[in-house]
Parts: C-alpha cells; structure tokens; sequence
C-alpha cells in the first residue's frame, strides 16, 4: 500500500496470526476499503483461517 503502484509496502512479506493459526503472506496492493492495517485477504488465505461465511476475521500481522 502507499501511493502510486507499486506502493512501499508491496511484495514485502508478512506474518498473519488469527484464530490460532499463522501463515506468511506477500502484500501486492493496497486495500481501499480496509481501515488502517487491515487486510483484504485472498480467499484461500482467509479459508486458512476459517471459512468465508465468517466474513471478517480478527489478528494481527507483521513484516517478516
């Protein structure tokens, strides 16, 4: 995310912990929509976690 494409942050690795599970993701762009450090997740990614019909999920994350 940041200005422009690609931003800062894109295609840095991180670190995504929720429900007891963690997995390392690489960011590619930035979610609009999210509110600050939040995440739009692929959907396979999120069924990592738990599945869709959850809707949203809550964690955390960091770069690694």
């Amino acid at each position: 995310f940041g200005s422009g494409y690609p931003g800062p942050h894109c295609f840095k690795q991180i670190s995504i912990t929720a429900n007891g599970k963690t997995a390392t993701a690489q960011i590619v762009d930035k979610c609009p929509g999210c509110p600050k450090g939040g995440l739009d997740l692929t959907e396979g990614l999120f069924e990592h976690f738990a599945p869709t019909s959850v809707g949203v999920l809550t964690g955390s994350w960091k770069y690694v």
